[in-house]
């Protein structure tokens, strides 16, 4: 069952959207995130990663650590946790607010890590690696918000 919001309020009673009231909750360095998967939500997701580099199936587990592979990229799906993780830069134009997937990388529950061959490698860039990601994203809890999930 999906939910409407034809009859929700959009706007706050200072007249800011639902989503720049949401993207203050997540100010962190100068930077406004908006998360899609938060826990004020009581939403959780599912990962598929498929991982396509150039040599053979499954080389991406032989060439490296599959784990420090993994861990980089929910670092990159997930809102940063402090100021070292901005790397010092302010947000330009069009990063504000910052989408994201993920409030914190404990929200996804399930993933699924797939490996193989990439067959139209970038010219000159021998560890080139491109990955797909499937997500799922399904309410745990009561939230009225999450509502949309269902």
């Amino acid at each position: 069952m999906l939910m409407s919001f034809k009859n929700t309020k959009h706007y706050a009673d200072d007249g800011k959207s639902r989503f720049e009231v949401f993207a203050s909750e997540f100010e962190e360095n100068g930077y406004r995130f908006l998360p899609l998967v938060t826990r004020r939500l009581s939403l959780i997701c599912r990962l598929n990663i498929l991982m396509l580099r150039q040599g053979e199936p499954g080389g991406v587990i032989s060439a490296g650590d599959l784990d420090n592979r993994v861990k980089t990229l929910f670092d990159a799906l997930r809102k940063p946790k402090g100021k070292s993780e901005l790397g010092g830069e302010a947000p330009v134009e069009g990063e504000d607010p910052f989408f994201c997937l993920l409030e914190d990388d404990s929200l996804s529950t399930h993933t699924i890590v797939e490996t193989d061959t990439l067959l139209e490698p970038v010219e000159g860039l021998v560890s080139d690696v491109r990955v797909v990601i499937g997500v799922t994203v399904r309410p745990y809890g009561g939230s009225v918000e999450s509502g949309a999930f269902l």
